[in-house]
């Protein structure tokens, strides 16, 4: 075989080799790319599980910012405050956020918890600073029925309280 024979059958075993690594990089790639689309995919179906929670959480959540602009709302929230949907609107709940946000500041876990009274209804309010973006998350559940029973209960215990007071001082 002539020089330029053999030098050209090196020059095609050397593309053919050439070939297959790139083939074989290829593949690589390839197989990389599918897995990180799984793995896509599944993060994508964890997110959609993961934001369910709040839309489903009986307690009203509402996430204002500092200015207290309503961000989030889920529909137990809807159904406490309908008129949260409403554009500036101002949730009651949070008209002291200067001071909500100053005591949140102090908590090592920024969080504080409350019971507040709008009208004649009673909540209960736990409030979470979220750092990250500057705004405070609000968990709110209705604590009317349990105010009331804590009233009846007091008023018992006062009326026990007087009749063994009256009963010590008729026997004694």
């Amino acid at each position: 075989m002539s020089r330029v024979g053999l030098h050209f059958q090196k020059d095609l075993h050397g593309a053919a080799m050439s070939e297959k690594v790139t083939i074989k990089h290829e593949q690589e790639a390839l197989q990389t790319v599918e897995m990180l689309t799984r793995q896509l995919d599944e993060t994508r179906r964890d997110l959609a599980r993961m934001s369910s929670f709040p839309g489903l959480n009986p307690a009203a959540i509402i996430e204002v910012d500092l200015t207290g602009r309503i961000h989030y709302y889920n529909p137990a929230a809807q159904k406490l405050f309908p008129d949260c949907s409403q554009e500036n609107y101002k949730f009651p709940l949070l008209d002291d956020l200067l001071d909500i946000v100053a005591i949140l500041d102090q908590e090592t876990d920024f969080t504080h918890i409350r019971e507040r009274k709008i009208g004649d209804t009673w909540f209960q309010q736990v409030l979470q600073r979220v750092p990250d973006n500057d705004r405070i998350r609000s968990f709110v559940i209705d604590i009317t029925d349990r105010k009331r029973a804590e009233e009846v209960v007091r008023r018992q215990s006062d009326y026990l309280a007087a009749l063994h007071e009256t009963t010590l001082g008729v026997i004694g």
